[in-house]
């Protein structure tokens, strides 16, 4: 009985968390990176083309902030196939008992 509790254990704890950590959460901000997001985000305020007259500024700020929502959908677009995983990853060890669940109740 042990050793299925160290099997749940290990598949939630261990396999589960670092899945979310290394492949869903690196993949975003790998993404994020690969956009040029976060270094967007970062300079946000700064002129555009070192242009410090308040037209530079603002348009760089607008250009920045389309850069920022059209990066960030793009990531969160191409994360999305791995948090689906990540929510079957969570599913998939419990299959077997809710078969075993309805199997019974059909005895029944």
């Amino acid at each position: 009985m042990s050793n299925l509790l160290f099997v749940f254990y290990w598949w939630y704890v261990i396999l589960v968390k670092e899945f979310w950590r290394s492949y869903v959460l690196g993949r975003l901000v790998y993404n994020l990176n690969l956009t040029n997001t976060l270094p967007m985000a970062k300079h946000i305020s700064d002129p555009l083309f070192q242009d410090d007259s308040g037209i530079g500024k603002s348009f760089g700020f607008i250009i920045r902030f389309i850069w920022i929502g059209i990066g960030s959908s793009i990531s969160v677009i191409v994360t999305v196939p791995f948090f689906i995983f990540g929510i079957f990853l969570l599913v998939l060890p419990l299959l077997p008992l809710i078969q075993l669940v309805t199997y019974l109740n059909t005895l029944l």
